[in-house]
């Protein structure tokens, strides 16, 4: 069995697989062999004794991580690597200043991203990140407003939704925060506002919500309870028919009030 796993500095990546390895040491094995051996113990207590310190040998492993670097040198668009996703098939999708890149283990493949005219929109200094929801579909949410999904069809990512040009009412970009479901919802937070893009239905709805603080975290819990945190509070909310925030708790300084 492999794990992989990514790590990412301000100046690199490091893809490392955890692999499970057998380690014997050949010169204690051979030693309890020979005291087996010469001992004065009958024929199947020796095979015993061997059998049970083999059975040991093989059943013990010891995890060894192998890293590999990556660069600009291997094909990454850029160092500053801003969000990492692993998708249904294995790859690896990185964001960066200058795009997305796909890593399939040995190469990259670069997507750039366009609206409105821009042919190469940065991900820079938008604070973008990487999202993939229950239906395995990648999708890329800036502050700037921009939420991108990938089409596997086309291999290439679409513009789904425009925040800033859907929502007139709306000034508080960019967004503080943004979250992406288990029930398929885009988290999108304002200064003081909250909204979600129903994927499903292509919709955006302004949340009812007597929260006044910019979000700057959001976590699911589960049965549509929400935990937002703030700079001064953690709120326990529960999403009531995907238009309602209702407080059932908050936490201020280690503090339930």
């Amino acid at each position: 069995m492999i794990k992989r796993f990514v790590i990412f500095t301000k100046k690199a990546v490091y893809h490392t697989d955890c692999r499970f390895l057998h380690i014997i040491d050949f010169e204690m094995t051979r030693k309890f062999a020979s005291f087996v051996r010469f001992s004065r113990l009958n024929t199947i207590m020796k095979r015993t004794l061997l059998l049970i310190y083999f059975t040991i040998i093989f059943i013990t492993s010891v995890s060894a991580q192998l890293y590999q670097y990556l660069d600009t040198n291997d094909g990454l668009s850029s160092r500053r690597v801003l969000s990492i996703q692993k998708d249904n098939k294995g790859y690896m999708w990185f964001l960066t200043h200058e795009g997305i890149d796909r890593y399939n283990g040995k190469q990259y493949v670069h997507y750039s991203l366009s609206a409105d005219g821009q042919p190469n929109m940065k991900s820079f200094p938008n604070l973008n990140t990487l999202e993939i929801d229950t239906a395995g579909v990648i999708w890329e949410i800036g502050k700037n407003g921009y939420i991108f999904k990938y089409n596997s069809l086309q291999d290439k990512y679409e513009l789904a939704y425009n925040f800033a040009s859907k929502d007139k009412s709306n000034s508080g970009l960019p967004l503080i925060s943004t979250y992406l479901d288990n029930k398929n919802n885009i988290w999108l937070c304002t200064k003081d506002k909250q909204y979600i893009f129903d994927i499903d239905q292509e919709k955006l709805i302004r949340l009812t919500s007597s929260i006044q603080e910019e979000i700057t975290c959001i976590t699911e819990a589960g049965n549509n309870q929400y935990f937002l945190g703030t700079n001064h509070n953690i709120f326990c909310v529960e999403l009531i028919d995907k238009h309602q925030l209702q407080i059932q708790a908050y936490y201020q300084d280690s503090v339930t009030v």
